[in-house]
């Protein structure tokens, strides 16, 4: 299980970081070698301000797609003219046993409502916007 986590800095650690200052890591939770199921962290030192699990999937630009990124995603919608591709903008989020885009808006009418949760293997291309 592969996550991203944002941390706060408690304190400063002396040449890494100062206290306030915020990190992400991005771990694979059981790897032996790192995973912060064989070495957690100090609570004393750090304070989470996130945790995102990694969805599987990546963006049309080769960036892993986590819990709570924002995207826009690239729908196949069928007319009675014929085919057209329209965008949707939305948050990745864990729904149902699935990872899904809770739609915010669409360019254009598309058969899909705000707030719908579309599942994320239905778009033709997807990518995030808040890097």
């Amino acid at each position: 299980m592969k996550v991203r986590i944002k941390l706060i800095a408690k304190k400063e650690l002396v040449g890494v970081v100062k206290e306030g200052e915020k990190i992400t890591l991005y771990n694979d939770v059981f790897n032996e070698a790192n995973g912060l199921a064989f070495y957690p962290i100090d609570k004393k030192q750090w304070s989470l301000e996130s945790y995102n699990e990694f969805s599987g999937m990546y963006d049309r630009y080769n960036n892993e797609i986590y819990e709570t990124d924002d995207v826009v995603c690239t729908l196949n919608y069928e007319d009675a003219d014929g085919k057209e591709h329209i965008r949707a903008f939305g948050k990745i989020v864990f729904d149902e046993g699935a990872f899904c885009v809770d739609i915010s808006k669409t360019d254009k009418h598309s058969g899909y409502d705000v707030g719908q949760k579309i599942c994320i293997y239905s778009f033709a291309t997807i990518e995030i916007i808040n890097l």
